[in-house]
């Protein structure tokens, strides 16, 4: 059974991981159409990391957050440059299980992907009573309806667990 995850496009890439990790590959990659790729060997691969100054375990965390960037529908059809740049702009962020991260009402300044831990996502009603109304785990994210309208958060979250979040600010939400 083949189950499909994703259509790479130009400028796209694969296969760093297992290059990162030494690991076997987990998925199969096939051409749609003609294609011209590019191949980098573990060796040179290594080489560029060594020469670029940055360690594996950084270009594994870089990936990551890209990866987590391509996963908000808002986003997935940003070219690569335009994903370097709000990835660039992301800020970590850690907190402690049953942390207020964003509070309905409040003024949307941001964001928010979860990479680690988890979130719940809660509603008050008018008259007081609040409703959860979803779950977010690693790779879930949260706060774009107040950047695309540019106005307040419809939702309280609070991280369910310790987490470490990637708050990406409307400045660079909005440029983008």
């Amino acid at each position: 059974m083949v189950h499909h995850v994703a259509h790479l496009e130009p400028g796209a890439f694969f296969g760093e991981v297992a290059l990162l990790e030494a690991k076997p590959r987990t998925a199969t990659v096939r051409a749609a159409s003609d294609a011209v790729v590019l191949i980098l060997g573990r060796g040179a691969f290594q080489d560029l990391i060594e020469e670029l100054g940055v360690s594996p375990e950084q270009v594994t965390a870089d990936l990551r957050n890209a990866g987590l960037l391509r996963r908000v529908p808002v986003l997935s059809d940003l070219s690569p440059p335009e994903i370097d740049r709000l990835q660039a702009a992301l800020e970590e962020v850690r907190l402690e299980a049953g942390s207020a991260v964003v509070r309905q009402g409040e003024r949307g300044d941001a964001l928010y992907l979860v990479r680690e831990g988890g979130c719940v996502v809660s509603h008050e009603a008018p008259d007081g009573g609040r409703r959860e109304v979803a779950r977010l785990g690693p790779g879930g994210h949260f706060g774009e309806i107040a950047l695309l309208r540019q106005g307040v958060r419809t939702a309280t979250v609070t991280t369910s667990s310790d987490s470490v979040l990637l708050r990406l600010p409307a400045e660079a939400f909005r440029d983008v």
